[in-house]
Protein backbone atom coordinates (compact mmCIF):
# COMPACT_ATOMS: atom_id res chain seq x y z
CA UNK A 1 0.00 0.00 0.00
CA UNK A 2 1.43 3.13 -1.02
CA UNK A 3 1.15 6.86 1.46
CA UNK A 4 0.97 9.60 -0.61
CA UNK A 5 2.15 12.88 0.32
CA UNK A 6 0.21 16.52 0.04
CA UNK A 7 2.73 19.18 -1.42
CA UNK A 8 2.68 22.78 -1.45
CA UNK A 9 -0.05 23.16 1.91
CA UNK A 10 0.23 26.51 3.56
CA UNK A 11 -1.44 26.86 7.03
CA UNK A 12 -2.19 29.83 8.84
CA UNK A 13 -3.25 30.88 11.95
CA UNK A 14 -3.09 33.58 15.01
CA UNK A 15 -1.19 31.68 17.44
CA UNK A 16 0.36 27.95 17.98
CA UNK A 17 -2.72 26.65 19.54
CA UNK A 18 -5.17 27.76 16.77
CA UNK A 19 -2.21 26.12 14.61
CA UNK A 20 -2.41 22.80 16.24
CA UNK A 21 -5.90 22.71 16.10
CA UNK A 22 -6.07 23.27 12.56
CA UNK A 23 -3.13 21.32 11.65
CA UNK A 24 -5.41 18.55 13.28
CA UNK A 25 -8.05 19.16 10.63
CA UNK A 26 -6.32 19.12 7.42
CA UNK A 27 -4.13 16.12 8.91
CA UNK A 28 -7.76 14.02 9.40
CA UNK A 29 -8.64 15.10 6.11
CA UNK A 30 -6.04 14.14 4.52
CA UNK A 31 -5.93 10.46 6.08
CA UNK A 32 -9.13 10.38 4.92
CA UNK A 33 -7.82 11.10 1.21
CA UNK A 34 -5.14 7.98 2.48
CA UNK A 35 -2.43 11.22 2.51
CA UNK A 36 -0.40 12.46 5.04
CA UNK A 37 1.71 15.29 6.18
CA UNK A 38 5.43 14.95 5.83
CA UNK A 39 6.90 16.05 9.04
CA UNK A 40 10.59 15.76 8.41
CA UNK A 41 9.79 18.33 5.12
CA UNK A 42 7.50 20.66 7.47
CA UNK A 43 8.47 23.80 9.56
CA UNK A 44 6.89 26.42 11.21
CA UNK A 45 7.31 30.21 10.53
CA UNK A 46 6.66 32.77 13.35
CA UNK A 47 5.87 36.65 12.15
CA UNK A 48 5.44 39.69 15.19
CA UNK A 49 7.30 40.53 17.84
CA UNK A 50 7.66 36.90 19.50
CA UNK A 51 9.23 35.62 16.61
CA UNK A 52 12.73 35.00 17.86
CA UNK A 53 10.72 33.58 21.05
CA UNK A 54 10.90 29.16 21.03
CA UNK A 55 7.85 27.70 19.97
CA UNK A 56 6.05 24.79 21.80
CA UNK A 57 6.07 21.52 19.58
CA UNK A 58 2.84 20.86 17.18
CA UNK A 59 2.17 17.51 16.46
CA UNK A 60 0.49 15.22 13.92
CA UNK A 61 -2.47 12.82 14.46
CA UNK A 62 -0.26 9.81 14.88
CA UNK A 63 1.87 11.49 17.28
CA UNK A 64 4.76 12.75 14.97
CA UNK A 65 6.48 15.97 16.26
CA UNK A 66 7.65 19.07 14.50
Amino acid sequence: MHKYFADDILLIAPSVTALQKLLLICDHELSCLDMSINVKKSFCLKLGQAYDHECRKICTLDGLVK
